[in-house]
């Protein structure tokens, strides 16, 4: 934090022309969010630390917000044209009675963002939307529960909920997206949006509460 580059609060800001940290208190308005701050800067070798302050109330179970660092893809390219989409994170959890958040990815696709793709990598008392459409699936060497909120049509959210938690990694979202799209959560010729790591918050018992990510990086090639 001493060293960040980047603060957010509530806003953007940019991290080595390649990210953006948005402390996005999406659902603040009309509910009584405590205060929430993210820092952010960028390493010599081209990944990015974060670090999230929030302080949310008592017993809330919906999602507030949601701080955490962008990635934009230019052009908007086709799922289809991908090569390949991984990410490596390292994540240092809170830890405390009746916190409600959930670390994960949520990834942008299409018009409007007509389509939500989020994997959760730790989850402490969330539950995804929608219904549980598979169980135990296994892809790149770990394995998820999957849900589906249907939006209407093709239109909707997908969660790939990680069964063991975990706080760090390399992640092959690409394989993730293809067997999504195989499966009918994710239209075959959708356009990539934008690429987030974050947490969701709800509750953090009403005490300062602080997340600390380090080593992070998203790498989207196309052929």
């Amino acid at each position: 934090m001493a060293n960040a580059t980047c603060v957010s609060d509530n806003q953007a800001c940019n991290v080595g022309n390649v990210y953006d940290l948005y402390d996005n208190q999406w659902n603040c308005g009309g509910n009584n969010c405590g205060p929430e701050s993210a820092y952010g800067c960028l390493n010599s070798d081209g990944t990015v630390d974060f670090v999230v302050n929030s302080s949310q109330p008592t017993g809330n179970t919906a999602v507030l917000t949601y701080p955490a660092m962008q990635l934009n893809v230019s052009g908007s390219p086709t799922l289809s044209s991908l090569k390949s989409v991984t990410s490596t994170f390292t994540v240092t959890p809170p830890t405390g009675e009746n916190n409600d958040w959930e670390v994960a990815y949520d990834l942008w696709f299409n018009a409007n963002n007509a389509n939500e793709f989020m994997v959760w990598v730790y989850n402490n008392g969330q539950t995804p939307g929608g219904n549980q459409v598979a169980t135990n699936v296994s892809l790149g060497g770990r394995t998820y529960d999957i849900w589906w909120a249907d939006n209407g049509g093709t239109n909707g959210t997908v969660y790939f909920v990680l069964t063991t938690n975990i706080k760090s990694g390399t992640l092959d979202l690409l394989q993730l997206f293809q067997y999504a799209s195989q499966h009918g959560w994710l239209p075959a010729d959708s356009t990539v949006d934008q690429l987030n790591l974050g947490v969701e918050v709800c509750s953090t018992n009403g005490k300062n509460t602080t997340w600390t990510f380090t080593d992070y990086s998203m790498t989207v090639t196309t052929m």
